[in-house]
């Protein structure tokens, strides 16, 4: 039962954690909000699943049926990790050059499974190319092994 509980708080705090993907509108903060709970959700489903599976098997001590779940909470407290750092990180780099926090460009950036993903509109495709290639930069200051995935969009103002 206090497995279930830090299993459920680690799931809230991961929940938490990926609103620091911050989107430029309302909007975006509601998808990040909408993700971050199937997130959640998927979380604690993949320890629930651990658990049960490991305590069906027959023989198996208590230790032997945690260790699913102890390898869900690890990858989980990664991603997160990664989503504190290369996030907010990237995102400020974007703010910070003039040409992509221009009026009629609006990217989000969220971090998943070591992927950045840059999200949204921008109003060239040389300023596409532009996001990526300072994303990429911080992740190379970093160190990061994280790729870069451009999910932009050009849209004429």
């Amino acid at each position: 039962m206090k497995m279930t509980h830090n299993v459920l708080a680690l799931a809230g705090i991961v929940a938490g954690f990926s609103l620091v993907g911050c989107g430029n509108t309302a909007d975006g903060a509601a998808k990040d909000a909408s993700e971050a709970a199937d997130a959640t959700v998927k979380t604690t489903k993949k320890a629930g699943d651990a658990v049960a599976k490991g305590a069906v098997e027959a023989g198996k001590t208590v230790d032997e049926a945690t260790k699913g779940t102890q390898e869900v909470v690890k990858e989980g407290a990664k991603n997160t990790s990664a989503a504190l750092t290369l996030t907010p990180k990237v995102k400020a780099a974007i703010l910070a050059d003039t040409e992509l926090s221009a009026t009629g460009n609006s990217i989000d950036v969220d971090s998943a499974e070591n992927i950045v993903h840059l999200k949204g509109t921008v109003t060239s495709a040389a300023l596409k190319k532009k996001a990526e290639t300072v994303a990429k930069k911080v992740l190379t200051d970093l160190n990061a092994t994280d790729k870069v995935s451009n999910e932009l969009m050009v849209s004429k103002m």
